[in-house]
C-alpha cells in the first residue's frame, strides 16, 4: 500500500490548487473550475483567492470574467453559502445543492409571511409579490434591492427572524424574495455598486444575463459530479467532510440584509 507523507500531500495540493509556482493558471475561470468554485460570501475573497493562483494577478480579468464575458456567476450553492462558479459548474451546483436551498427558502418565506400576520392567503401574497418583483426588474433591466422595494411596495414588509435567540432581528420582504428568486434560478447578482469589494449587488433576470440560463442537470447525476470534482481537488476526504453543514449565524443574516437592501456601509 502506498503511503503519502505530509510533504508529498502538500506538494500535490499546491499543484492541484494552482499555488505552486510551476502550476499557476492563466485564466480565473480555470482557477474557479479547478477548485470547484471560489468561496464568495466576502466579495474580496474571490479576488484574493483567484489572484494568488494566477501567473499575472489581475483584478480586472476577474471582473471581466464575472460581468463582461459572463463566464463566471455568483450564486448561493453548497452549504448555503455564496460561491463564484464557472457556468457549467453553476448548472451542476444548482441541481445538486441550490434547488434544495430554494425549497427551504420558499417554506421559510411562507412561514414568515404567515407568522407575521401580513395576510391569511400566503400563497396568493407570494405569487403576486413574485410576479411584481420580476416585472419591476424586467422594466428596469438591472436594479438593486433598494430600487426594487421602491417599485414594489409589498417588498417593504418587515419580518422577524431568530425570535428568542441572541441574533433576533428583522428582515424586509426584499431580502427574502430576492434570495428566493435567486436560489430558484430566476434572477442573478450582477455588477455591484461601488468598488469590486462591495457586497451590494444589482440584480437582473438570469435568462437576460445568460441567454438560455444555466446548463440543466438532474439532481442525482449532478450530486455525483459535484462530489467527484471536489474530491479531485481536495481529496482524500471522509464522508463527514462531504456531509458537513454550516450553522447559520447572526453574521450571515446581517450579510444578506446588507447585500440586498442596500446598506451603504458595505459599498465603499
Amino acid at each position: 500500500m502506498q503511503v503519502m507523507g505530509v510533504e508529498e500531500r502538500r506538494a500535490r495540493l499546491g499543484a492541484r490548487h494552482h499555488l505552486a509556482a510551476s502550476a499557476k493558471a492563466a485564466d480565473p475561470v480555470d482557477v474557479a473550475d479547478r477548485l470547484t468554485g471560489l468561496h464568495g460570501t466576502d466579495p474580496a475573497s474571490v479576488f484574493l483567492a483567484a489572484s494568488a493562483r494566477l501567473r499575472q494577478p489581475d483584478f480586472g480579468a476577474i471582473e471581466r470574467a464575472l460581468y463582461d464575458d459572463r463566464r463566471l456567476v455568483r450564486m448561493l450553492a453548497m452549504r448555503r453559502t455564496m460561491w463564484v462558479l464557472p457556468i457549467e459548474l453553476a448548472g451542476i451546483a444548482q441541481a445538486a445543492a441550490t434547488d434544495a436551498v430554494a425549497a427551504r427558502e420558499r417554506k421559510r418565506l411562507e412561514q414568515m409571511v404567515g407568522d407575521g400576520g401580513i395576510t391569511d392567503d400566503v400563497d396568493t401574497w407570494l405569487e403576486e409579490a413574485e410576479r411584481a418583483t420580476l416585472a419591476a426588474l424586467a422594466a428596469r433591466g438591472e436594479a438593486t434591492g433598494a430600487e426594487l422595494s421602491k417599485d414594489v411596495p409589498v417588498l417593504r414588509e418587515q419580518f422577524l427572524f431568530g425570535v428568542g435567540t441572541k441574533w433576533e432581528g428583522t428582515q424586509s420582504a426584499t431580502t427574502r424574495m430576492l434570495l428566493l428568486l435567486a436560489a430558484e434560478g430566476k434572477i442573478v447578482r450582477t455588477r455591484p455598486r461601488g468598488s469590486l469589494i462591495s457586497s451590494q449587488y444589482r440584480w437582473t433576470a438570469l435568462d437576460s444575463w445568460l441567454p438560455g440560463g444555466l446548463p440543466r442537470w438532474d439532481r442525482e447525476p449532478a450530486r455525483v459530479e459535484l462530489v467527484r470534482r471536489w474530491l479531485s481537488a481536495f481529496g482524500p476526504a471522509t464522508v463527514a467532510d462531504i456531509r458537513a453543514k454550516p450553522k447559520r449565524s447572526a453574521l450571515q443574516g446581517r450579510t444578506e440584509r446588507r447585500e440586498i437592501e442596500g446598506d451603504r456601509s458595505v459599498c465603499m
